[in-house]
């Protein structure tokens, strides 16, 4: 056999296992995500099913958008509690100056 041969077959055995352990690492489950790729016919209808995509994996989700936004909100207002500190410490520096 020559060496790209052997290249192949060692290639076509691992990187599914590398697959199969790398998802059950990251927590999904490989089986369910190829079957999902593959329609089954158990119940011989013709519907399209399409593969389903989380939310979860890309950070998307109706909570993380409000936290996102109740975030923003206090981060607003923190800046806005600074500026106002910081202009307070001016006048009283210019107080002490000034005496």
């Amino acid at each position: 056999m020559t060496g790209c041969a052997r290249l192949l077959i060692f290639m076509v055995l691992f990187l599914p296992v590398l697959y199969i352990g790398v998802s059950y690492y990251q927590g999904n489950d490989p089986i369910a995500q190829i079957k999902g790729l593959f329609p089954s016919n158990k119940d011989n209808t013709t519907s399209e099913t399409k593969p389903y995509i989380s939310k979860e994996r890309y950070g998307i989700s109706d909570d993380n958008n409000r936290e996102i936004k109740s975030k923003d909100k206090e981060i607003d207002h923190l800046k806005s509690q600074i500026r106002e500190l910081q202009k307070e410490i001016r006048e009283l520096k210019s107080q002490s100056h000034d005496h």
